[in-house]
């Protein structure tokens, strides 16, 4: 599947709303679910781009690609508290992280 979106691609990253995101690689699948509703929503705007901005940091920190993804989707939900879009608080990314429910799973393509 991922090649046929792109050749050179190594994996998709699909949010799903307010109940989480997915991050599926070639050989893996690792959701993100958030198990509450987030009392407290103040702005959706930016969310995306708070995710993959964590995403990327925590790769860039050498965290493994299951906690870099873990960051990513807490700092979408602690963006969700704030009201400027991209300002968020680490107290709030830290609640957010404690939440997640996080299934890593192998997977394999047939070709």
């Amino acid at each position: 599947m991922l090649k046929h979106l792109h050749p050179e691609s190594k994996g998709i990253i699909v949010t799903e709303g307010e109940t989480g995101a997915r991050l599926v690689t070639l050989d893996r699948s690792i959701h993100i679910k958030i198990p509450d509703k987030i009392e407290g929503v103040v702005n959706t705007v930016g969310c995306g781009d708070a995710l993959l901005a964590g995403f990327v940091a925590g790769l860039s920190e050498h965290q493994s690609l299951t906690e870099a993804f873990r960051q990513g989707v807490a700092s979408a939900v602690a963006n969700l508290l704030s009201d400027e879009p991209g300002r968020f608080s680490d107290k709030h990314r830290s609640t957010a992280t404690a939440k997640l429910i996080v299934t890593d799973q192998a997977i394999r393509f047939d070709r």
